[in-house]
């Protein structure tokens, strides 16, 4: 957990509530716990966390958001008439 700790010290509270409570399958696990031990630390309190949570959850829903309307855009008039007349 020391390989963690050492970065994870340098980091803002918002990056590491991302890592300890977000993306599980993309940290590993020592990550995550090393993360809660050092907002631990910070003495971040546990309605802080869940402002960030929050936050972090508003974010990640306005790139999914952005993602599908900018693939909406990308999607005209030629590629519906292709995708019916191929479909059908």
């Amino acid at each position: 957990m020391n390989e963690f700790s050492d970065y994870h010290s340098s980091l803002p509270n918002e990056d590491l509530v991302s890592i300890a409570y977000f993306d599980k399958r993309k940290t590993k696990k020592e990550a995550r716990l090393s993360a809660k031990s050092v907002l631990q630390k910070r003495a971040v309190s546990t309605y802080q966390i869940e402002v960030l949570k929050k936050t972090i959850r508003e974010r990640k829903q306005e790139e999914r958001k952005r993602k599908l309307k900018d693939k909406n855009e990308k999607y005209g008039l030629l590629d519906f008439i292709l995708d019916v007349f191929l479909l059908s």
